[in-house]
C-alpha cells in the first residue's frame, strides 16, 4: 500500500480533509506540456460531503494512497461539507477549486446559467436506499404510506433527496405529500432512526447497512445494484462526479488533468480491491465499528462505484432526469447534456494509463 502522503492531508472531522466520448484527435491536439506529470505548484482545493460513506470512497482512496501526489499535485486540500449543497456553494463560490459531489448540481446549475462540468464519473448509479423505521414497519404496504410521514436525507436538496422524490414519483406519490428533513451526519442519521425522530430515511452506505442489520430500517427502494437502480432509473445515471467551473477548467487544465489522473487511478484499485484491502485503506473510524459489517457494506455498494470510463449521453441522460426529480419547474429538454460533461481529462488520463 501507499504511504498516506504528508503533503496533502485530511482535515479533522467537520473540516475533512470526482457525452459521448471526446475525439482521439482532441486528446493528440493538446500541447504537451498539458499532460505532463511535472510538479503542480498551485493549491487545489477539492470540496465533498460524506467522506466516512462509500460515496467518498474515490476521494479518500486517493488522497491515501498518495495518488494526487504522484500527479505532481503536492498541495491538494480536501474540505468535508455536510450536504452536496454545501459542496457546490464553495465551488460556486470560488472557495473551493473542484467538488467530488452530485451530478444533479452541474444541472441545475446549467438551468440557472452556471457553467459546470463533469470531468470524471465517481459513481454510475445514485447508490442511495430508502427505508421504512421500525415505527412503520407494521403498517407499510406500498410508498402511499408515507404520505404525511417525515423522512430524513443528508440535507435538502442533495442526491437523498432526489433519489427520494424518484422513488415516490414513480410510485405515484407527490414529494410533497411527505416531510423532509436532514440529518446531515451518519451518526446523527442512526440517531434520528433509533428515536423515531424520523419514520423512514433516503440515505448512503454503510449508515444503510448498519440500520438494516441491526433491524431498525426495512428497505424499501435500493439503487445501490444494478437491478434496483435499473428499476428506478431504467439503466446507468450519472450520480457522483468531479466537477469544476468551466472558467477554472480552462485556466488550470494541468491540475484538472492531475485530479482527473489521480482520480483515475483509485477508480481503478476500487474496482480490483477486495473488501479487505478496503477495510485496510480507509481511517479506522470510518469502519462504524464493525470491520465485517463495513466490508459486507462495501460489497452491496461496490457495483454502484464506476470503473474508470467515459460519461455517456445516454447515463448523462438518465441523471439528468434523475437531478429533475427534485426541481419539477425545470424540464429535462431545457438541458443540454452534451455542455454538461467534459470527457478529455479521463480519456486523456485512460490513455496515459494504456486504455484501462
Amino acid at each position: 500500500m501507499h504511504p498516506e502522503p504528508s503533503a496533502s492531508t485530511i482535515k479533522a472531522p467537520r473540516r475533512r480533509v470526482l457525452l459521448a466520448a471526446a475525439s482521439a484527435a482532441l486528446v493528440a491536439s493538446t500541447p504537451s506540456r498539458f499532460f505532463a506529470q511535472a510538479a503542480i505548484a498551485e493549491k487545489v482545493t477539492i470540496a465533498s460531503t460524506g467522506l466516512s460513506t462509500f460515496y467518498g470512497l474515490p476521494l479518500v482512496i486517493a488522497q491515501r494512497r498518495g495518488y494526487f501526489k504522484e500527479e505532481g499535485l503536492g498541495n491538494v486540500e480536501v474540505v468535508e461539507f455536510q450536504g452536496g449543497s454545501k459542496v457546490l456553494q464553495a465551488v460556486v463560490g470560488g472557495s473551493a477549486d473542484i467538488a467530488v459531489g452530485g451530478y444533479d448540481h452541474v444541472v441545475t446549475m446549467q438551468a440557472k446559467g452556471i457553467d459546470l462540468k463533469a470531468f470524471v464519473e465517481t459513481m454510475r448509479y445514485p447508490a442511495i436506499a430508502v427505508g421504512i423505521g421500525r415505527g412503520l414497519m407494521a403498517t407499510y404496504h406500498s410508498p402511499a404510506d408515507l404520505r404525511g410521514k417525515t423522512v430524513g436525507v443528508s440535507s435538502p436538496g442533495s442526491s437523498s433527496h432526489g433519489a427520494l422524490n424518484a422513488f415516490l414519483e414513480k410510485n405515484g406519490v407527490k414529494p410533497a405529500e411527505v416531510s423532509v428533513v436532514g440529518l446531515g451526519a451518519p451518526s446523527t442519521a442512526r440517531a434520528a432512526v433509533e428515536t423515531g425522530k424520523v419514520d423512514a430515511i433516503s440515505y448512503v452506505d454503510p449508515t444503510i447497512s448498519l440500520l438494516e442489520a441491526d433491524g431498525m430500517i426495512r428497505i424499501v427502494a435500493d439503487t445501490r445494484t444494478r437491478a434496483g437502480a435499473e428499476a428506478l432509473y431504467g439503466g446507468e445515471a450519472v450520480s457522483g462526479v468531479c466537477y469544476a467551473s468551466k472558467s477554472y477548467i480552462d485556466k488550470h487544465p494541468a491540475a484538472v488533468h492531475a485530479v482527473a489522473n489521480a482520480m483515475r487511478k483509485s477508480l481503478a484499485w476500487i474496482a480490483k480491491a477486495t473488501p479487505e484491502q478496503v477495510a485496510d485503506a480507509v481511517p479506522a473510524d470510518y469502519l462504524i465499528a464493525d470491520r465485517k459489517l463495513y466490508m459486507t457494506s462495501f460489497t452491496k455498494f461496490r457495483e454502484s462505484i464506476a470503473p474508470p470510463q467515459l460519461i455517456t449521453l445516454d447515463a448523462g441522460r438518465r441523471g439528468v432526469a434523475a437531478a429533475l426529480a427534485l426541481t419539477p419547474t425545470i424540464k429535462a429538454e431545457s438541458i443540454d447534456v452534451a455542455a454538461t460533461i467534459d470527457n478529455s481529462f479521463m480519456q486523456a488520463a485512460m490513455q496515459k494509463a494504456g486504455g484501462s
